[in-house]
């Protein structure tokens, strides 16, 4: 176990900034294999994966769960969901339940989203950078890429990487 892990919210966006439609849905997304964009890569260095209520909830009803790394699902409500093997549930300050999963994990910490969390992780300042893959797409309206920050959240540029569908990645250290 390294003596501290990473916190990543690796995401992928429309070109507007939008994760989703208002509804949740995520069928504008049919057409673009993550695996292009080197998403397979990055999940062999993950340990763990933490995702919110809402997305874990989505994410259930279209199958089976797709990590086998343990996961940790934040909600309010742990009693209101069934538990894929591997997945356990956190709630109370993000602050918190993310430091113990940094020391408990071997591994980045995959911060898989949604909004609500990604937002609550970064008022806490448990993120450490941030990874948003673009899609040559506009939705108009939706769900963003975060909410709620409580303040404004710096960012600095460490690598910016274009793709031939118009596909473009940028990954940012998040400045505390």
């Amino acid at each position: 176990m390294s003596e501290i892990n990473k916190v990543i919210y690796q995401v992928g966006t429309s070109a507007d900034g939008f994760i989703a439609r208002v509804d949740g849905g995520i069928d504008w997304l049919t057409g673009f294999d993550p695996n292009n964009y080197g998403f397979d890569s990055f999940m062999k260095g993950v340990g763990a994966v933490v995702v919110g209520a809402n997305t874990y909830r989505q994410m259930l009803a279209m199958g089976e769960w797709p990590y086998q790394m343990p996961t940790y699902v934040a909600t309010r409500q742990q009693s209101n969901f069934p538990a894929a093997p591997g997945v356990h549930f956190v709630n109370g300050n993000p602050k918190h339940f993310m430091a113990e999963i940094r020391t408990a994990t071997d591994g980045t910490v995959f911060l898989l989203g949604g909004a609500q969390l990604a937002g609550s992780c970064f008022r806490a300042g448990a993120v450490d950078e941030i990874v948003i893959t673009a899609l040559p797409l506009l939705i108009g309206s939706g769900i963003p890429l975060s909410r709620d920050t409580g303040r404004d959240v710096n960012l600095v540029l460490t690598g910016l990487q274009n793709f031939d569908d118009g596909v473009v990645q940028s990954t940012y250290k998040v400045e505390m």
